[in-house]
């Protein structure tokens, strides 16, 4: 068994290996409020997000002994860093999906209103796509920071916290193209 496995990855190193490379991603932002979230989606420079992890171990005794299990799985929240255009199309958006969250008199929406789901499309170096992850119950945790300085003339980046729900890779689903569409549908 474990020679087999050895063997299939040995075949799958000397044959055509592609790495992923950080730069081929596109994000699918949700259009919202007459904005297109296809074209915010383009001026998101980077994304960080993660799978779940055991935030904490339940541990027992036995004696002098001890044995631990998992613990409840936690999700970190999504960091995006967005370039400023002009005209401003993404401070726009997420002032807009703030007003649903809580809105101008300080009532609260209801979440089913205002959490959507945001895709990660990431490609090979051929531009064929190579992976999906559906991130869903997602909404701004912390709006758009606007770092101006005269110091630099750099472009102006907003940096974006998004709470998620459920990260959820959908890679296997890639060879039909189902995922990149399911992805693209509700932007159409």
């Amino acid at each position: 068994m474990l020679m087999g496995m050895v063997s299939s990855v040995n075949k799958l190193i000397r044959g055509s290996l592609d790495l992923q490379r950080s730069y081929n991603f596109d994000v699918i932002m949700p259009s919202m409020f007459g904005i297109d979230g296809y074209a915010v989606g383009k001026f998101c420079q980077n994304i960080k997000f993660g799978q779940y992890d055991i935030a904490e171990l339940s541990r027992m005794r036995f004696g002098a002994f001890k044995t631990s299990y998992a613990g409840l799985l936690d999700i970190s929240s999504i960091t995006a860093t967005f370039l400023k255009p002009i005209p401003d199309i993404v401070s726009a958006y997420f002032k807009e999906w703030r007003l649903k969250i809580v809105d101008k008199s300080g009532f609260f929406g209801i979440k089913s209103e205002y959490a959507r789901s945001i895709y990660v499309i990431t490609s090979a170096t051929d531009g064929l796509p190579s992976g999906v992850y559906r991130l869903t119950g997602v909404f701004p945790q912390r709006m758009p920071v606007h770092v101006l300085d005269y110091g630099t003339e750099d472009i102006v980046r907003l940096d974006v916290e998004l709470n998620v729900d459920r990260v959820v890779d959908t890679e296997g689903s890639i060879s039909s193209g189902a995922a990149v569409g399911e992805a693209l549908l509700p932007n159409l």
